[in-house]
């Protein structure tokens, strides 16, 4: 009876503790103060510099240490962190580090609107930042188109990627323009673009506004036609816009050819303006399983490439205004192996003009462009060649892989195909008159060698009617670089170089029959002389091959993890068998040892790997940073692997002499033995016994 009454006092207890909790919980908290919205995403606008009015694009975001972001200001060619950031309510206050001291910005934010005052280098200044207004690809449609600005002078509106960032392009140079509100832009150079619509939504016209000046009207002109049009190859469908010059022709015409990646024609759009512009018809394309094209580019080689390129040659060939005869073909970076490739194929093909096209193949090209990105960032000549040590062996894993010659699943490269295409070959069999672009600065394409290459191969088929053109400061797109030309850095103005399109289109016209252009056999590197830019898939050992190395990598990752759980298998084997351990201590060390050695070398394994994957990708992360340190830390990881390494030959080797052990205990131990050294080899190839003082 007592238990049951104890029971029920207990229920009684928690039922009311219940009943409680719920009411607490139901009545009204008293109302925490409001926290003030931090003002995240995107801020772009004028910031008073260095004595001048400078684009600024900041990016704020809210992160568990509080507020911080990143601010881009290209005139100045700076991307950095921002600094002592200061928020609180409808106030925000940070530093912008420049070279001449960091410039403190601070000021309130009110309706969209982050503006206030900014000091640097004892001046003070104004600021004024809004945040981008979203833009569909309807309007960003509807706009693009060539408006007049004077007499002189035409700006091309238009997308450049598969989203609303819309692009002006000038001449030779290029500005993004801003999404501020219904057609209202902010440019680079800090003019206002408003664009004035027909009744239908169609931009007619744009207000153009320099700072401090008044609004010039500037009208929508038709330069040329423009068709959505479609062809196949095959079952794919390729979704294209062909733009024809005005009149009716006919016009020598180019097939745009992409490069690597899933790229649209949007990528093309301000190409394609500037050839129809200057007489010659241009059809670009969504490649193959990007837009609204069918099919899938990752699961084709270069030959199907080409066979979509010569279809568009052969849709080019049947429209009316097109010289059926003057078809080229016209693209940049991986395009230079398809072009080549494409031409080789047909006859229908009429020239070819491959920009930046590498002539070596396109394994050694990927490995020569880590090195640049590695040196662009800083990186110390170490660890540059431990990234092209790792980088050969990729590729060779790679290859080894797609012909089915490895089993072992790559972890460093990506699974492309035609890494070792043969460019050089593909070009001796060119037939056709060639103009082939490279920039100087290239960090992509091995420039030089690439166009000395091209020079002797065309050299060699017994006629002069090609041109090999070396512009020093373009890059890898014949854009004007800074220092390095690297895409990594920040250029203060983007312009093609201004020889580049003039060039290209006296070039073409020369072929269609019209005016003689002077340098159409122009050569401006020695064909006979091919400097060697990139290096590195032919210096590599047998041991750090794609043969060796994957195999070495696998047997370590078996042999580590086994001598990590032999320790608690034997544990719990003893446990089920309820047998006591009476080997000696010297015994009962060695498989502790073993595991800890294990263990150890498990964690270099895997850490090497992570920063040698780091090294092969070659783009920016917090680890390149502090590359020297983590490497001293592996370094000394390894030297105490080593010496528990002698430690366990030489345990193993006494206890060997001495007998006892059973057959599993010997094989194991011996394939710790040979696991050993290999692994001595493998740390001494990857210099992981050396430190980096």
């Amino acid at each position: 009876m007592t238990k049951a009454w104890l029971r029920l006092e207990k229920s009684v207890h928690l039922t009311s503790a219940i009943f409680l909790a719920a009411t607490l919980l139901a009545l009204p908290m008293p109302a925490a103060a409001a926290e003030a919205t931090p003002p995240q995403g995107a801020w772009v606008g004028s910031c008073d510099l260095d004595g001048q009015a400078a684009f600024v694009r900041l990016r704020l975001e809210r992160g568990y240490r509080g507020l911080s972001g990143a601010a881009l200001v290209r005139s100045l060619g700076i991307r950095t962190p921002i600094t002592n950031v200061d928020f609180a309510a409808d106030r925000l206050a940070f530093s912008i580090p420049l070279p001449g001291g960091p410039a403190r910005l601070s000021g309130e934010l009110r309706s969209g609107v982050f503006a206030g005052t900014v000091e640097h280098s004892g001046q003070e200044g104004r600021f004024e930042l809004r945040q981008p207004a979203k833009i569909d690809v309807p309007t960003a449609d509807s706009i693009a188109g060539d408006y007049q600005l004077d007499a002189n002078s035409v700006a091309f509106v238009s997308r450049f990627n598969d989203g609303g960032d819309v692009m002006l392009s000038e001449g030779d140079r290029r500005f993004e323009i801003v999404p501020l509100g219904a057609g209202e832009f902010l440019s680079e150079d800090l003019r206002k673009i408003e664009f004035q619509f027909d009744a239908e939504g169609k931009a007619i016209s744009v207000l153009v506004t320099p700072p401090g000046e008044s609004p010039a009207r500037a009208p929508r002109v038709h330069l040329y036609d423009q068709q959505q049009v479609t062809f196949t190859n095959g079952d794919v469908r390729l979704a294209a816009t062909l733009a024809l010059p005005l009149g009716p022709g006919p016009h020598p015409a180019l097939v745009v050819v992409h490069g690597s990646g899933p790229s649209t024609r949007d990528s093309y759009r301000v190409n394609a303006d500037l050839f129809a512009r200057g007489g010659v018809a241009c059809l670009y394309y969504d490649k193959r399983g990007a837009g609204e094209s069918t099919g899938d580019w990752r699961a084709v080689d270069f030959d199907v490439l080409a066979e979509d390129v010569l279809a568009g040659v052969r849709f080019m060939q049947a429209q009316p205004r097109v010289r059926a005869d003057k078809v080229g073909l016209w693209g940049v970076s991986q395009a230079g192996w398809i072009i080549p490739l494409a031409a080789s194929q047909s006859n229908d093909v009429a020239f070819i003009v491959p920009v930046s096209g590498g002539a070596v193949m396109p394994a050694e090209q990927e490995v020569w462009r880590h090195r640049q990105n590695l040196l662009f960032l800083g990186v110390s000549e170490r660890f540059i060649e431990a990234g092209r040590k790792a980088s050969v062996m990729a590729y060779d894993w790679q290859r080894r892989n797609q012909t089915g010659r490895s089993p072992i699943p790559n972890v460093f490269a990506d699974d492309q195909l035609n890494m070792y295409h043969d460019a050089a070959g593909v070009l001796r069999q060119v037939r056709q008159p060639v103009l082939a672009i490279f920039g100087g600065l290239d960090t992509l394409t091995p420039p030089r060698e690439s166009a000395a290459i091209w020079a002797d191969a065309l050299g060699q088929r017994g006629d002069d009617d090609f041109s090999v053109r070396l512009f020093p400061q373009g890059t890898h797109g014949i854009t004007i670089g800074e220092k390095t030309g690297s895409p990594l850095e920040i250029v203060r103005q983007r312009r093609f170089v201004p020889d580049y399109y003039p060039t290209m289109l006296a070039w073409i016209h020369h072929h269609a029959g019209g005016p003689e252009f002077a340098a159409a056999h122009e050569v401006d590197v020695a064909d006979g002389d091919i400097p060697v830019e990139s290096r590195g898939m032919s210096e590599v050992s047998w041991f750090g091959s794609g043969g060796v190395q994957p195999w070495l990598l696998a047997a370590a990752l078996v042999v580590f993890t086994l001598s990590v759980l032999m320790l608690p298998l034997g544990y719990l084997l003893r446990r089920v068998r309820r047998t006591n351990d009476t080997r000696p201590i010297a015994s009962r060390r060695s498989p502790r040892v073993t595991a800890l050695w294990g263990l150890l070398n498990l964690g270099i394994l895997f850490s090497l790997i992570y920063v040698l994957r780091q090294l092969v990708e070659a783009d920016p992360h917090p680890l390149l940073a502090w590359l020297p340190t983590v490497w001293n830390l592996l370094v000394a990881a390894t030297w105490l692997s080593l010496v528990l390494t002698a430690y366990l030959l030489r345990t193993y080797a006494a206890a060997w002499r001495s007998g006892g052990w059973s057959l599993a205990a010997k094989t194991h131990h011996a394939l710790v033995a040979v696991a050993a050294v290999g692994w001595v080899s493998f740390v001494y190839y990857w210099d992981l016994i050396r430190p980096t003082w």
